[in-house]
Parts: C-alpha cells; structure tokens; sequence
C-alpha cells in the first residue's frame, strides 16, 4: 500500500492521503468501506506499475478505504509499464505532469541515449516543452552558421554542450542553488535564458553567448523569480 502514488486519472478527486475530496464520492467511499467491515469480497483493484510505483487505474476507493484502515497489502491486477525516468514512492501528485512533459522531452529527443549522464530536473510545468523550442530554434541557427543540413540529433548534443552545460556549470559554481532549495539546475537554466531574453526585447541589449548570459544573472541575485 505505501508503495500507491496516487492515481492514473482521478488524481484530482482524491488527495495525498487518498482520501475523496468532495461528498459524491465520500458516500461510495462510505460503501466500500462498510463492506470492508462486513467482509465482503471486493474484486482486484487494477495498478500501474512504474518502478517501483504503483498508480491507480480502478479501485480508487477501496485502496483509499484500505489504506485507511492501514492494511498493509491489497489484492491487485498489475500492469507493468516502462519509463525514461525515475518515479519514487514520495513522488507529489502536482509532479506528475511534469515527469510525463520530461518523458516526452526525451523521446522527441533522445537525449538520455545521446548524453546519457545527462540527467535534467525542473519544477517549472511548462519547462521541458520550452526546452525543445529552444533546442528548435538552435537546430534552425545552426544551419545558418553551418551552411548545411542540421540532424535533430546533432542539434540536440550541441544544444546540450555549447548551451545548457555551460549555464549550468556557472550555476554550479557560483553555488547559487543555495539560495533557491526547492529549485533546480533546470530551473535556474531556463531563468537565465528568460532573463536574457527580458533584456533583450526590454531594454535592447545584444544576445550574450549562455555561459556570460549565466554570469550576468548569477550577480543580479534573481529572487524575483521565486
């Protein structure tokens, strides 16, 4: 049971504790959980398996009654099912969205096959959709500096060397994260790239090459970002 994250569709009924947020769905709750005193029979619940997580597919209330009455176990139909990333039973629920945005940002690019210590975390929703914008968009500057056709798989390798590394390793030096505990590298990457783009609509200052892009921000001790 401590091993449920939460649900595959219904997260936004239940809460942490699994528990029915509003009256409709606290009177089958109440059901279920009379037939759990009355030792009824109830069928398999259906799981997700990812990891070492499981997800909820049909069976919210009686894994919700269950864990209420702090059963240990429950019978289930698992479906196993792989993934790019890592789940943790401690997982949030608010997370989820954004670890399906990082799965699909690694299979449009393969960057985990590409670069595989790469290993990019954000707390942002919409991060890793603005990644691959950005990766677009260097592909596009890269053919003009080249003078030829750019692959996709190129384009993300550079991307990642010549432009998110190098921010990154001034974020790392600069041991600014300590200032930010909740965010990340990614984080802090997609915030120099913002800034820098405010300076440049806002006030016409030129493009800086990313790792004086970073160096410019880190000074700037950006706590209106948070």
């Amino acid at each position: 049971m401590d091993q449920i994250a939460g649900s595959l569709n219904r997260y936004h009924e239940f809460d942490r504790a699994f528990l029915p947020k509003d009256d409709q769905l606290a009177s089958r709750w109440q059901q279920v959980n009379r037939a759990f005193y009355q030792d009824i029979h109830l069928p398999p619940v259906v799981l997700y398996k990812v990891g070492d997580v499981y997800f909820v597919v049909d069976g919210h209330h009686r894994v919700s009654v269950a864990r209420e009455q702090g059963q240990e176990f429950i019978d289930a139909e698992v479906r196993e099912c792989a993934t790019r990333v890592n789940i943790t039973p401690n997982i949030k629920t608010e997370d989820l969205e954004i670890l399906h945005t990082k799965v699909h940002f690694l299979e449009r690019t393969g960057l985990d096959d590409i670069r595989p210590d790469a290993n990019i975390k954000l707390t942002i929703p919409d991060g890793f959709e603005r990644m691959l914008e950005h990766i677009a968009v260097h592909r596009y500057f890269m053919g003009l500096d080249f003078r030829r056709d750019i692959s996709e798989k190129e384009a993300v390798a550079h991307w990642y060397d010549k432009v998110y590394m190098p921010i990154v390793e001034v974020i790392r030096r600069s041991n600014i994260l300590k200032d930010f505990p909740d965010k990340t590298e990614g984080d802090m990457y997609m915030w120099v790239l913002d800034h820098q783009h405010y300076l440049a609509e806002k006030r016409g200052e030129p493009l800086r090459p990313p790792h004086e892009a970073a160096h410019k921000f880190v000074k700037k001790e950006p706590k209106k970002y948070v």
